[in-house]
């Protein structure tokens, strides 16, 4: 089970705690099967598991089409479609939710990456909505990351949204680690973009599956045991006695 969270962390302060349980539950689920229909189309691409990259590119679309949809049962769950953009840009509470993959294994530093290939157009995507208000609460982002670049790309017509106060502090990153074997680690955090193309994260928080029975991992299936085997016939069922202590010799 994952651990309580601080009733005074950013989590409390942006969600309500009905919104806050459920995105805790279902943003994990909906990453397990985003990493299924990307695994798979790895899998009918590659068989033989060597190009990556295919697997990156379905995840990418994966990730942001299954996170949509189990927030869209959400009322205060809307979309941005900025003028000419071929993707809308997802909002929870007027948060914007920024799926994002961070390569195979998470870095050792959690709290920030390195994205590569920055356009104007995601410069301004990311630093308009960039979560500042928590900088100074927590003391963070002392050193540059040494991890491997990351990265995401954002579509042009984006930058159209950002122009308004709508944006700001708005920005809440779902990071994660994955292969076409199986999920890493996941986290959730306020997200600020800033120099040398580095999105940092206040007070990340470890996003888990707590309940496997509602998830789509398939479960092992229970082995039945073989009747033939060493010990498994039914042993004997004796009544306990206690061994009587011996008696001293008389005379």
């Amino acid at each position: 089970m994952a651990e309580a969270e601080d009733p005074h962390s950013w989590i409390e302060n942006e969600f309500t705690p009905d919104i806050a349980a459920y995105m805790r539950r279902e943003l994990p689920q909906a990453l397990v099967r985003a990493q299924r229909q990307a695994s798979d189309a790895h899998d009918g691409f590659d068989p033989e598991g060597t190009e990556l990259y295919v697997y990156g590119t379905a995840m990418s679309r994966a990730d942001y089409d299954q996170i949509r949809a189990c927030l869209a049962s959400l009322d205060s769950f809307s979309v941005v479609r900025p003028e000419g953009a071929k993707r809308d840009v997802l909002r929870v509470d007027d948060k914007v939710i920024l799926p994002l993959r961070v390569g195979t294994k998470m870095p050792k530093r959690i709290d920030q990456v390195r994205l590569k290939r920055v356009s104007p157009y995601r410069q301004g995507l990311l630093t308009a909505t960039s979560m500042k208000k928590y900088d100074h609460v927590f003391e963070m982002f002392k050193t540059e990351p040494e991890d491997e670049d990351v990265e995401h790309n954002v579509e042009e017509g984006e930058l159209d949204f950002l122009k308004s106060a709508a944006a700001r502090n708005s920005l809440i990153a779902i990071y994660y680690s994955s292969t076409p074997s199986g999920l890493g680690s996941m986290f959730w955090a306020p997200a600020i973009f800033g120099e040398k193309n580095c999105l940092r994260f206040t007070d990340p928080r470890r996003l888990t599956i707590d309940d496997p029975s509602t998830t789509p991992l398939a479960r092992p299936k229970p082995m039945p045991a073989d009747p033939d085997a060493f010990g498994a016939g039914e042993r004997p069922q004796t009544p306990a006695r206690l061994r009587k202590s011996p008696q001293p010799a008389e005379g």
